[in-house]
């Protein structure tokens, strides 16, 4: 798939498949099995995704922290390449790749880390919980 796709939807376009629209049963249920999540950590993992996805929407690119278990999910979600590429298309308007942490500098990682930490307070009046690793 290109990076070049059909355009930038609006907000309000980008924000009902993000939180209600899109299907994540196949990527949560794969998650679920090789992490051994509880229905309760299951359904975490899916709210912190989903924000996470609503950032990178805003920010035009993945915020550079994100709820450990929501950054288990995003790979579940790539797994499955076509839905995850019409996924992006559709709710970010391009395919948006994923950088592991250990392909960035040490200063650009701690910097995308703490920026994406502050986008998230900013964006939902609290701390992230559980950060995990960062991907850029």
């Amino acid at each position: 798939m290109s990076d070049v796709s059909g355009g930038r939807p609006s907000p309000q376009e980008a924000r009902r498949p993000i939180f209600q629209d899109l299907d994540l049963t196949e990527a949560v249920r794969g998650a679920r099995a090789a992490y051994h999540w509880t229905d309760e950590e299951a359904a975490e993992a899916e709210l912190e995704y989903r924000r996470f996805l609503w950032l990178t929407y805003q920010h035009d690119g993945p915020a550079g922290a994100l709820h450990g278990d929501a950054d288990k999910l995003w790979h579940y979600h790539i797994l499955d390449t076509r839905k995850y590429a019409a996924d992006c298309d559709q709710i970010l308007g391009r395919y948006i790749h994923h950088t592991p942490a250990h392909a960035v500098s040490e200063g650009e990682r701690q910097a995308a880390y703490q920026r994406g930490l502050e986008r998230y307070e900013a964006e939902y009046n609290r701390p992230m919980p559980r950060p995990g690793i960062l991907c850029v």
